[in-house]
């Protein structure tokens, strides 16, 4: 500092000139702070854009995944309808050609015992012509014999008719018995299946649901609240609606005589598909898309539980059975049908048509005249 003063040679110029210099070098400094702050800060920046970048990469993957999923599941179903389509063709067929074989046995059956009887009957005309003859006593033996013949094969083919009743009435109560089944599994399905998309419409439409999601989801619920009752709702559809529906659709598909095992078989697995995907569903959004995904199920499950039953019945008539024997009435003891060209405009129909044919027609009205020609009848609005 003295050199300073020496130097200058006042020590009023020397601070003069030591100030700026000062205060430069720590201008300096100040900006060299500043800079690292802002690298700091611009390098935080990009750490979260890494971050957002990493998480909307995840995102894009499941979605990916979700549709590539979806489209298999798709195509799996087209190819198991395609199969289960052929099989009841198949299934149809065949017992179309059991059912001919059964009556043209029956009818070889009978006419070789009408043979028999017009054979013996004509002996009988010969033997009563020789017996005019004057051949009484060994004729009239020959008679007897000819006549227990007679009766033998009268009684052989009483029982054969009996016999060949009873096989047609035992095949009858049987298939009877399983259209029965089968229209009741429908029916219940029907109705099942048109409560359970009601069910997803009203829980997607409650405007508690989003109570039960995303941050408003972490706090429990007020009992009695909107969305309380939305969560209460959901779990009876994901629990025990779903649930019964598809126990149903199993306990059908395991019955191999039923019309239905196939297409029931596949149907209870899409359900399990879409109800998993309900579970893994994390924002309200993700849940009503599913919710509308179960209710377009259920609708179009209707119509292709529907659509198998009458491929599969279409053109049966259950046999009609005696209220007081609960026995089925016989074709020689049921009074004769008028012929459709006969048959009074107004007469009734032959049978009630099943509910779920009815609900069928409603979402397929181009098949009235099926229909029609079915049952004898449309029903009202058609």
């Amino acid at each position: 500092m003295a050199q300073a003063f020496d130097y200058f040679g006042d020590s009023k110029d020397a601070l003069r000139m030591l100030i700026p210099v000062m205060i430069n070098e720590k201008n300096v400094a100040m900006r060299e702070q500043r800079l690292q702050e802002t690298a700091a800060i611009e390098q935080q920046k990009i750490e979260l854009e890494k971050q957002k970048l990493e998480e909307l990469r995840e995102r894009k993957l499941e979605e990916i995944k979700l549709r590539s999923f979806l489209e298999e599941s798709k195509l799996s179903q087209g190819a198991d309808r395609l199969a289960n389509q052929r099989d009841l063709v198949d299934l149809r067929r065949q017992q179309m050609e059991n059912s001919g074989e059964l009556k043209r046995q029956q009818i070889e059956m009978m006419q070789g015992n009408q043979n028999s009887l017009l054979e013996l009957k004509r002996q009988m005309l010969d033997e009563q012509a020789k017996r005019n003859e004057g051949m009484q006593g060994q004729r009239e033996v020959n008679m007897a014999a000819k006549q227990t013949a007679i009766q033998q094969a009268e009684e052989r083919l009483k029982q054969s008719q009996a016999k060949a009743g009873l096989q047609a009435t035992q095949a009858n109560t049987k298939m009877a018995g399983q259209y029965a089944s089968d229209t009741a599994s429908v029916e219940s399905l029907t109705e099942k299946m048109t409560n359970l998309a009601k069910a997803a419409e009203e829980v997607a439409g409650m405007k508690g649901l989003a109570g039960n999601f995303g941050i408003a989801g972490i706090a429990p619920n007020i009992p009695g609240g909107d969305a309380a009752d939305a969560k209460a709702k959901l779990d009876n559809l994901k629990y025990q609606m779903s649930l019964d529906i598809i126990n149903e659709l199993r306990a059908t598909a395991s019955n191999q005589a039923s019309g239905l095992g196939q297409v029931t078989e596949g149907e209870h697995k899409i359900l399990q598909n879409y109800i998993a995907n309900l579970d893994k569903a994390q924002s309200v959004e993700q849940v009503r898309s599913s919710l509308k995904s179960i209710s377009d199920y259920a609708k179009g499950s209707i119509n292709r539980v529907g659509k198998a039953y009458s491929t599969h019945w279409g053109g049966y008539t259950p046999p009609q059975r005696d209220s007081a024997t609960d026995t089925p009435i016989t074709e020689q003891a049921a009074p004769a049908a008028p012929s459709a060209a006969t048959a009074p405009a107004t007469a009734a129909p032959a049978m009630q048509a099943p509910p779920a044919a009815v609900e069928y027609l409603k979402q397929n009205p181009h098949f009235a005249e099926q229909f029609k020609a079915k049952y004898g009848y449309l029903p009202e609005g058609f």
